[in-house]
């Protein structure tokens, strides 16, 4: 049973607070609770040897209570994760990173992390999503009312998206872009030239639904269907470390809300495609954090350590680096771009354009760059963005490495419609969404079609998710119960959002196992596995959903058609070892497929000149003659032991079929062998040999083949016709024009018809 830890915390707060905390929101509360007590609650978590050992977390913020229930947890942090900081590079396990739910809300998901004595993170709930960060993110010490006030929290829906910035892929930077993208030199010849002419007017604007779904456009897939998880290399611009106080822990906190945040719009969207199988539970890992520290601005080495720097420039520059490892490479900052622009990312393509996910380092006008890159800045017009505007951000730019251009048919765009305003858009949106509407954290038909296309094109890096995966009726990690996708799930015990049992269920879901009820209830003496040859039948305990381990039946049981004895619960034993010998292979004359080499054949231990069929040993003639089979080589009254169809013979060198007859295999197909023959070193060395001997003869040969050479070139060219005038006119071959006449005829005759003509 978990040990738990109560840190029941009560919430100050007062309606000064509930005001406007900035350009991006327009409401939201103060949290004041004890740093102190919450930190000390955290280190015994850490130092816990029950890794799900939870923290709960109580308070009351925007008129209602919430109550945290928290477990150490990262699962979107690859286990081997390397963290690059000033001090070098070094394996890294986050240890305040947490994962967790609502009590008695098992709809709900909650993740974040606990530095310095303070939770930030987002609560997923039922009827909105709440972002809490540290306040000094967002307000001025002297704003605060008190010392205590060190937290904020606010609605999703109270988030107001800018008014000017989001994406920065315009009209100009997309020609810039695809100037870059179309300069590739393959001088390595990896990669297949294909011809393509993007208009990138289109990339831009989205002017085409389905960019990627034209007949001349549909490819080989080259995406392994069980690979989903795309790597990331993510890395910490000196100005986002800066924001957050030069602290590590704060800066991998962030990046981790920002990955968790991506992961659960990605993983629930159902990537279709009218040529390909629907795609689900695409996710992202980060594989390798990067924080450059503020010491480093001064770094001459540090390419980002300019403060003026452009978005274009920015991701050229996080581009110059080799990212062949990764299936993408993100740069964060704190930097104020101009038009307000929060992010940039190289448009992926199924096309002969380069970029995107999995694009390997190429050279590009002369360098080298990676284009599989992007970037995401927290300002916006000198004020910092709420981590929600920010995290949809990062979904967006990822949209375009995964293929999809701006949304741009008007039914991809339900915002700018009068009657379908209140909706929203979608997250490829030219401009920043809130993350409040409907299809904000949503993407469109126009989107999903293309991001589809390009998976399947170009997610060859994809590795396999180690996650335990919701819906995919296998119950792992940390679930209760898988019963599928909610489409699919007939299982009133599971709930099929988040995999957790419901709260009427009394003790168990059939997805657990075969030994729970449709009611929800452990049953009892009930048959759960029939018995095999080599183990007894189980039953249900009436104590656990799964069914338990089946006895194995006694060693030495015959199994297998007679032919094995069982051990330990498996048919795993030949049937030689029952009477105290092992199975050995006949002997037999080389190149042969002789009739007892499909023979079950024993000898006696390590004694291989005592090999014999079963049929010719004294001790095994009762067993043979009750078990075996009518012999193949025509003596209908010798009963034969054989070895079952598809078992190994002749040493290994064949296997038997179906008529009991070894087949040898042949290590080399027909194509090798004819080219062994023809390129033959003994063949041509025969041939010399046999000129040398008889070259006389072959004198005669080769005269004779010029003598017919000529004579029939002579008499084809007699009836070769030639423009040249001076050339006598070329004959006729006999029988040609009787050929052309009847021809002629035939196609001058009538045709039937029992319409009369005009």
């Amino acid at each position: 049973m978990n040990e738990k830890i109560l840190l029941t915390l009560t919430l100050l707060f007062g309606v000064s607070h509930c005001e406007q905390l900035n350009r991006h929101v327009r409401h939201y509360e103060l949290l004041s609770y004890n740093t102190h007590e919450l930190h000390a609650k955290h280190e015994r978590s850490r130092r816990s040897v029950d890794a799900l050992q939870e923290v709960e977390l109580d308070f009351e913020a925007h008129g209602r209570p919430f109550q945290l229930r928290l477990r150490q947890g990262a699962p979107y942090i690859a286990h081997n994760l390397i963290l690059e900081t000033d001090d070098g590079a070094a394996p890294y396990k986050p240890d305040f990173l947490y994962i967790g739910n609502l009590k008695d809300k098992p709809k709900s998901k909650v993740h974040g992390g606990i530095t310095n004595g303070m939770f930030q993170g987002v609560i997923y709930d039922e009827d909105d999503e709440y972002h809490i960060e540290q306040a000094k993110y967002h307000l001025d010490e002297a704003s605060l009312p008190d010392a205590e006030s060190h937290s904020v929290i606010y609605k999703a829906s109270d988030v107001t998206h800018p008014d000017n910035g989001g994406c920065g892929l315009n009209d100009r930077v997309s020609k810039w872009m695809n100037k870059i993208q179309n300069s590739r030199v393959d001088n390595d010849n990896k990669r297949e030239k294909r011809e393509a002419n993007v208009n990138w007017q289109n990339v831009a604007h989205g002017a085409s639904e389905n960019k990627y779904t034209a007949p001349e456009r549909t490819r080989r897939a080259v995406y392994n269907s069980e690979n989903k998880a795309c790597s990331l290399y993510l890395q910490a611009d000196h100005t986002y470390t800066a924001h957050y106080s030069n602290d590590v822990s704060e800066v991998i906190l962030n990046l981790n809300n920002h990955v968790s945040a991506i992961n659960a719009i990605y993983i629930d969207t159902e990537f279709a495609h009218p040529n390909y199988e629907t795609i689900r539970d695409i996710n992202f890992f980060i594989k390798r954090i990067r924080v450059n520290g503020t010491t480093q601005q001064a770094d001459a080495s540090n390419p980002f350590r300019f403060p003026n720097i452009g978005v274009e420039k920015f991701l050229e520059l996080n581009s110059l680096q080799n990212h062949d490892e990764y299936c993408l490479a993100y740069l964060f900052a704190d930097r104020d771009f101009n038009e307000g622009v929060l992010g940039l990312a190289w448009v992926g393509s199924t096309g002969s354009t380069s970029g995107g996910i999995c694009e390997k380092s190429s050279n590009f006008q002369g360098v080298y760059q990676s284009l599989n890159t992007g970037v995401v800045t927290i300002q916006n017009y000198g004020s910092t963005v709420a981590s929600k505007v920010s995290h949809i951000t990062f979904a967006h730019e990822l949209g375009h490495n995964f293929g999809s251009p701006h949304d741009y048919p008007e039914r991809c765009r339900p915002g700018d419609n009068p009657n379908t305003r209140s909706d929203g858009n979608y997250i490829m949106y030219a401009s920043a969404t809130s993350g409040d509407k409907r299809f904000n954290d949503e993407f469109s038909d126009c989107s999903i079609a293309n991001m589809t296309a390009v998976i399947r094109e170009n997610g060859g890096c994809f590795d396999r998710s180690d996650l335990p995966i919701c819906g995919n009726l296998i119950v792992d990690g940390e679930e209760e119960c898988d019963c599928g996708y909610e489409d699919q799930c007939d299982d009133q015990c599971c709930t099929a959002a988040t995999c957790m049992l419901t709260p009427d269920a009394m003790q168990c879901s059939p997805s657990q196992g075969p030994c729970c009820t449709l009611g929800c209830q452990f049953a009892n003496v009930t048959l759960c596995r029939a018995q095999s040859e080599c183990s007894i039948s189980s039953y249900c305990t009436g104590y656990m959903a799964g069914c338990p381990a089946s006895q194995p039946k006694a060693d030495g049981t015959e199994c297998n058609e007679h032919t094995q004895v069982c051990e330990a619960g498996e048919c795993q034993k030949s049937i030689c070892t029952k009477f105290g010998l092992e199975e050995c292979f006949c002997a037999n004359a080389e190149n042969t497929e002789l009739d007892e080499a499909c023979h079950l054949c024993c000898q006696n231990p390590n004694s291989s000149a005592t090999c014999l069929s079963s049929r010719d040993i004294g001790v095994m003639q009762d067993h043979v003659r009750m078990y075996g089979k009518d012999a193949q080589e025509g003596t209908t009254d010798v009963k034969v032991l054989y070895q079952m169809p598809g078992a190994p013979c002749n040493e290994y060198q064949g296997y038997c079929d179906v008529f009991y007859k070894c087949r040898n295999v042949d290590s080399n197909g027909p194509l090798s062998r004819l080219t062994n023959a023809i390129l033959n070193p003994e063949l041509y060395s025969n041939i010399a040999a046999w000129i040398q001997a008889n070259w006389w003869a072959a004198v005669l040969i080769v005269l004779g083949v010029i003598i017919f050479m000529g004579l029939f070139i002579k008499c084809c060219s007699v009836h070769t016709p030639s423009s040249n005038p001076n050339l006598p006119k070329a004959r006729s071959v006999p029988g040609a024009a009787t050929l052309r006449r009847r021809r002629s005829q035939a196609g001058a005759r009538p045709a039937h018809s029992d319409i009369p003509m005009a």
